[in-house]
């Protein structure tokens, strides 16, 4: 008979700052990280083999919210950057037989995040952490 293996929900912010969160709901465990990307995938390649992953990763590519914004300019320049990340990401992901699946930024689930008080009232989460990963947290939070 085969154990059953544990299961983590992982969120991705993709960025030159990878938001990472990790969340055990057999635990009901909330863990936040902020790594540079090769970071990020050492940590998925340590534990892919032995847990079953679910990994939600923010799309840039389906960003809609700024283009009208007053630094719209500046905002897509700054895109590009983590478009090129994201791709990265969908490599990696797709080379591990890692499942995952790419969500729109959402104006309202991204409040949150940068809001900490709000994000810790929500959450319950104390520690001290960054915003990108709030912004990964708020992916896989339910």
């Amino acid at each position: 008979m085969q154990a059953v293996r544990k299961k983590l929900l992982i969120g991705i912010d993709p960025g030159v700052k990878t938001g990472f969160a990790m969340y055990d709901p057999a635990k009901k465990e909330l863990q936040l990280f902020t790594y540079k990307i090769h970071q990020a995938f050492n940590v998925l390649e340590q534990m892919a083999p032995f847990v079953d992953l679910e990994v939600t990763i923010e799309d840039p590519n389906k960003w809609t919210h700024f283009k009208n914004s007053a630094n719209a300019k500046a905002k897509m320049q700054g895109a590009g950057s983590v478009k090129r990340d994201f791709s990265a990401w969908r490599d990696f992901l797709n080379d591990w037989k890692i499942p995952f699946k790419a969500v729109r930024p959402d104006k309202t689930r991204n409040a949150y995040a940068y809001d900490e008080n709000l994000f810790q009232k929500i959450t319950g989460y104390k520690k001290r952490c960054s915003e990108h990963a709030r912004v990964a947290a708020m992916l896989i939070w339910k």
